[in-house]
């Protein structure tokens, strides 16, 4: 079962209910189960009827006794599906001699109190009835159930601990599939296909369209890295991210395409696949309507305060992830809070900042999938804030492509902007993006100095050297 399907978490006993019904009477029923084979997994309520409370009507008219237990079965089917679901099962291992092996995955991709309910169902059939039960959970999810929770219940359970693959394998594995469907042996006919954007390929032009994802996607460790970490190791989202990649205009794929057709040489510069990852298709970046890409110098919050805050908090976590081991990587709210109320933030500032970073995946609560801020005492650093906090400190694109979007609150240094933009838009002018980074970094630094003084003590640190940071941004441009 792809519990992937369910659309609500309050109705998830009812749906797996529904579903395993469906799926088992289709799979070893060829849809529904015959009333003789209905009386053969019920037989033992059968005969007590038989012999009790129906036993006259037994008696006197067999067929029709039949006929009502039927009716009994089918009540007991809509009102009374796990113990329906229990007797299906059973008759697979008592009755056909089988092992049934029930699969619910995709359960690691929701809530922990969602795997711990779907836990304690599958839990409830392999307690009753001899079966084999394959259940993913996230690691923080087992941790959690084996020190409180069910799973410090059961002893006969065998834990497989599954590492994540990483992007690059994944993308790695979708490509050589592609490579395999296009084959000369798999195909019937030779059809051209239309790409967009007057792009079209025939079934030669797709084989060096693979090789063009080959050269993008495997030829270093740096796109499959920042896949990996903008998506957070999610694979599905990993996989949405490379599509976008791969549609985006900034790609240049059919030039790819024509330069291998030709045989002529061919390569991907990195600020192409950068710019395709920051602003999809779009000529600047779409602010709001990014799934993976997040504005770090202009948090979604109604209230005036530093454009390095995201940052700020961002290289707090980063510290914290630098000196603690693994398992105490988190800080808590509280800490936060305080640790930038010494800074002259105020708490509510730090908490709208803290709920706007969850939301764009920036850094994690103990359980991913909860990201309200009132729900949450602990967070981390994510992959994508990592990836965040190093582009927004050092990478030309990234911060090129955020000054274009920012709000500017100072007019004199607006209209010095509006001014070099308007000759880069005549022509590239490697002076004229120099002098825009360094305007733009001087505007976030002195901006910065109006909202938040950093304390001379040992714990800030981190936020004393951020200032340099930036700006060895202006030397590189």
């Amino acid at each position: 079962m792809n519990l992937g399907e369910i659309e609500s978490e309050e109705t998830v006993i009812k749906w797996l209910n529904n579903k395993l019904i469906e799926i088992i009477e289709q799979k070893v029923y060829n849809g529904a189960p015959t009333l003789d084979e209905l009386i053969g997994m019920f037989f033992g309520e059968y005969r007590r009827l038989s012999e009790g409370n129906w036993k006259t009507l037994y008696d006197k008219d067999k067929p029709q006794f039949k006929l009502e237990f039927g009716i009994h079965l089918e009540n007991k089917r809509e009102n009374h599906q796990e113990e329906y679901i229990k007797n299906l099962v059973g008759d697979i291992s008592k009755r056909r001699k089988k092992i049934p092996c029930l699969i619910f995955d995709n359960t690691d991709h929701f809530s922990i109190s969602f795997q711990e309910k779907v836990f304690q169902y599958a839990m409830s059939i392999y307690e009753k009835e001899l079966c084999l039960i394959i259940l993913p959970i996230t690691d923080k999810t087992s941790w959690q159930l084996s020190k409180q929770g069910a799973l410090q219940s059961f002893d006969d359970i065998e834990v497989l601990h599954l590492p994540t693959p990483s992007p690059k394998r994944v993308i790695e594995r979708r490509i050589e599939y592609l490579s395999e469907k296009i084959e000369p042996s798999s195909i019937k006919q030779n059809n051209d296909y239309f790409f967009g954007k007057g792009i079209r390929l025939t079934i030669d032009n797709l084989h060096r369209f693979v090789t063009c994802l080959q050269a993008i996607f495997l030829k270093d460790n740096l796109t499959a890295t920042w896949i990996g970490n903008f998506s957070n190791l999610d694979i599905r989202r990993c996989l949405t991210l490379t599509r976008d990649i791969v549609s985006s205009p900034y790609l240049k794929i059919d030039e790819l395409v024509g330069a291998y057709v030709s045989n002529s040489a061919f390569s991907i510069k990195p600020y192409r696949i950068k710019n395709s990852i920051i602003k999809h298709k779009y000529n600047f970046y779409p602010t709001g309507q990014h799934n993976f890409v997040y504005n770090i110098f202009n948090p979604n919050i109604p209230f005036a305060t530093s454009p390095l805050i995201v940052l700020r908090i961002l290289q707090l976590l980063y510290d914290k992830k630098g000196v603690s081991v693994e398992d105490d990587s988190y800080i808590s709210i509280e800490q936060v809070c305080d640790y930038f109320m010494a800074m002259q933030i105020e708490r509510h500032i730090t908490l709208a900042t803290i709920s706007d970073m969850l939301k764009a995946g920036l850094c994690y609560s103990y359980d991913p999938s909860i990201l309200e801020i009132d729900s949450i005492k602990l967070i981390e650093l994510s992959n994508s804030g990592k990836q965040h906090y190093s582009w927004g400190i050092g990478e030309a694109e990234y911060f090129m492509a955020m000054i274009e979007v920012t709000p500017i609150k100072d007019e004199p240094m607006f209209n010095q902007l509006s001014e070099s933009f308007n000759v880069i838009f005549k022509g590239y002018d490697v002076d004229v993006s120099k002098r825009i980074v360094k305007i733009f970094t001087e505007y976030l630094l002195a901006e910065d100095k109006w909202y938040c003084k950093v304390p001379n003590h040992e714990a800030y640190k981190g936020q004393e050297k951020l200032p340099a940071k930036l700006v060895r941004r202006i030397k590189k441009g």
